[in-house]
């Protein structure tokens, strides 16, 4: 037997997985536990732009009422669920004159200290009540739009301190009040986002997933070719 046959024989071997591969297990793991993380928690400066307070000013309210998020949660959500489904909506095909529909109220909608959104409210139209969004708005000019708003936003509005009459659930005749009413669908609770922000920091969880996933597949076939290599040497 040669001296190169007999080192090869005899050469003793390392205890346990070789350090790259163990740093690289930790590495892969600790980056997957991040991006999950982020994934599930867009918590932070990600949220920034979360409607987090409104006010309401109009008929019969000497000053404005305001409701916050923090301290008022379930009120604020329904609140804010009469207006957020209006968002980048085009609006119903209706253009009622504002001095026919009774009292308007102002909702506006403030992400940390800056207003939003605005809407004018006409929760005792006759036929139902009514939305406008104005086309200036807080963040510059929109579209303007006229909406038949949810039955429910009388009851919202007079839950935050609206001091709104209680019409009759019929008339005379005994037709319903409220016949043309229209009750949005709404899918979820939670605070919609009226800002692109939102969108443009999707897009780019998305495209850092793109590029992050395809990293994580070749150095781990880096890290398997290396261990059978060196598993193949000490043969």
């Amino acid at each position: 037997m040669t001296r190169l046959q007999f080192a090869r024989f005899h050469r003793p071997r390392r205890a346990g997985q070789p350090w790259f591969t163990r740093l690289l297990a930790l590495w892969v793991a600790a980056m997957l536990a991040t991006i999950g993380f982020i994934a599930a928690h867009p918590g932070g400066a990600w949220a920034a732009d979360q409607p987090n307070s409104l006010t309401i000013r109009g008929t019969g309210l000497a000053k404005p009422i305001s409701i916050r998020a923090a301290g008022q949660q379930d009120l604020f959500n329904a609140l804010l669920r009469q207006v957020s489904w209006m968002v980048g909506q085009p609006g119903d095909p209706i253009n009622p004159d504002p001095s026919k529909l009774g009292p308007q109220y102002t909702l506006t909608v403030y992400v940390g200290s800056a207003a939003a959104q605005l809407y004018e409210l006409y929760p005792q139209a006759p036929g139902g009540p009514r939305a406008h969004r104005p086309a200036n708005q807080p963040n510059g000019a929109t579209s303007e739009a006229w909406f038949y708003a949810s039955v429910a936003m009388p009851d919202a509005l007079a839950a935050a301190g609206v001091p709104l009459p209680q019409p009759s659930a019929s008339r005379a005749d005994g037709m319903l009040e409220d016949p043309a009413g229209f009750v949005p669908v709404v899918t979820t609770t939670a605070a919609l986002s009226l800002g692109l922000g939102t969108a443009s920091r999707d897009i780019g969880r998305t495209v850092m997933l793109w590029m992050v996933t395809p990293l994580l597949i070749l150095l781990m076939l880096f890290a398997a070719a290396r261990r059978s290599r060196r598993r193949y040497a000490r043969r």
